[in-house]
C-alpha cells in the first residue's frame, strides 16, 4: 500500500492537525470497499471530503442520533450506524491514536481490523467514522463452544504475532504526563506511581526474575480482550479497539489479557498456551493488580501514543 511508509512515520511523531489526520486517511483508505461504500462513484466521495470537518461532524452527528433511535448497538462512545458502519467519539489525542493504529496495523498486517474513513472535531473531543466488521464479540461463543478451541488459539497466536512482529521506530511520539519512557525499566518503574510506597519493597522483590530479563519493545494492542474479538459464523472476524495501542514491553499484551480476562478460565489457559515464556511478568503483575489504584495506572501504561 502507497501510504505504509509515511503511516508509519507519523507513528512515531505526532499528527498536529485535523488536516494531516483526513490526508493521512484518504491515503490509507483501499481503494475496494464493502458492502454499499463501494458502490459510490469516487466524485462524490472527494466532494464530501471538500465540506469543512465541522460540517461533516454535523452530519455524522445526526446520523448518530438517528441511530441510536432505531436502536442500532450502542455501548460507551461508540454507536452502530447504518451502512456498516461505526462511530467512536472521546478525547483528540485518543482517537487520532486509534485511528493511526488501526491504520496502521490494517497496512502492515493480514488482521482484519475497521477501516477509518474520517476523523472530524465532536463536542467530546474528536469522532471517528470507520467500518463495521461482521460478528459480536466472542464471549458467547466460547460459553457455547461454538469457536474450535485450537483453531481459537491458532488465530490469536497469529494476529499477536504480526503485530509483536512489526518494527518499532526510531523516533518516540512525544509523551504526555506518563511517557514515554527512555527504555523498559523506566516503564517497569513508572509502574510503581499508582502505587501506596508500603507495597514496593515486596513487589520489587517478587519482580527480581522478570527485571533481570531482557525484554525487547514490542507493539501490542494494548487492550486484549473479549469483548474486542469478533467471531462471524463460528469464525474469528476481527479485532478491534485500537485505543492503547503503542510500543510496549512483548510481554504487555498477555498480562493485560489475562488481567482483564479475570473469570473466563478457558481464555487465561489460552493465553497461558501462547505466551507460557512469560510466567515471572504475571506473578509479579498478579500481585500489582490489587494494590494500584486502577485508574491512574490505566494511564501510566500508556507508552508511545
Amino acid at each position: 500500500m502507497p501510504g505504509k511508509a509515511k503511516l508509519s512515520d507519523f507513528l512515531s511523531t505526532r499528527v498536529s492537525s485535523d488536516d494531516e489526520m483526513l490526508r493521512l486517511i484518504r491515503e490509507n483508505t483501499p481503494p475496494k470497499l464493502n458492502g454499499w461504500l463501494r458502490i459510490l462513484p469516487e466524485s462524490w466521495k472527494d466532494h464530501w471530503f471538500t465540506r469543512p470537518p465541522e460540517v461533516r461532524s454535523l452530519y455524522y452527528q445526526k446520523l448518530i442520533r438517528w441511530s441510536s433511535f432505531l436502536a442500532y448497538h450502542r455501548s460507551g462512545c461508540t454507536q452502530g450506524l447504518p451502512f456498516g458502519l461505526y462511530a467512536k467519539w472521546g478525547d483528540v489525542r485518543r482517537r487520532r491514536s486509534e485511528a493511526l493504529a488501526t491504520m496502521y496495523v490494517a497496512a502492515t498486517t493480514t488482521i482484519p481490523v475497521p477501516i477509518v474513513l474520517d476523523l472530524v472535531p465532536h463536542p467530546r473531543g474528536s469522532l471517528i467514522i470507520m467500518t463495521r466488521l461482521p460478528g459480536k464479540d466472542i464471549m458467547d461463543a466460547l460459553d457455547r463452544g461454538t469457536v474450535k478451541p485450537r483453531e481459537f488459539e491458532d488465530k490469536i497466536r497469529d494476529w499477536l504475532g504480526q503485530l509483536h512482529a512489526l518494527p518499532t521506530p526510531d523516533r518516540r511520539a512525544d509523551g504526555d504526563a506518563f511517557g514515554p519512557y527512555p527504555d523498559i525499566s523506566s516503564f517497569q518503574q513508572g509502574l510503581y506511581t499508582s502505587i501506596a510506597y508500603e507495597h514496593h519493597p515486596r513487589l520489587q522483590e517478587i519482580g527480581k526474575k522478570s527485571y533481570a530479563k531482557r525484554h525487547r519493545i514490542s507493539f501490542a494492542h494494548g487492550d486484549i480482550h473479549l469483548n474486542n474479538i469478533l467471531v462471524h459464523h463460528g469464525k474469528l472476524s476481527g479485532l478491534v479497539d485500537f485505543e492503547c495501542a503503542g510500543w510496549y514491553p512483548e510481554y504487555w499484551d498477555f498480562v493485560v489479557a489475562y488481567y482483564m480476562g479475570q473469570g473466563v478460565e478457558k481464555w487465561k489457559e489460552t493465553l497461558k498456551k501462547i505466551f507460557p515464556q512469560y510466567s515471572e511478568e504475571l506473578e509479579l503483575e498478579k500481585e500489582m493488580w490489587p494494590v494500584h489504584m486502577e485508574f491512574a495506572r490505566w494511564k501510566t501504561i500508556r507508552r508511545y501514543f
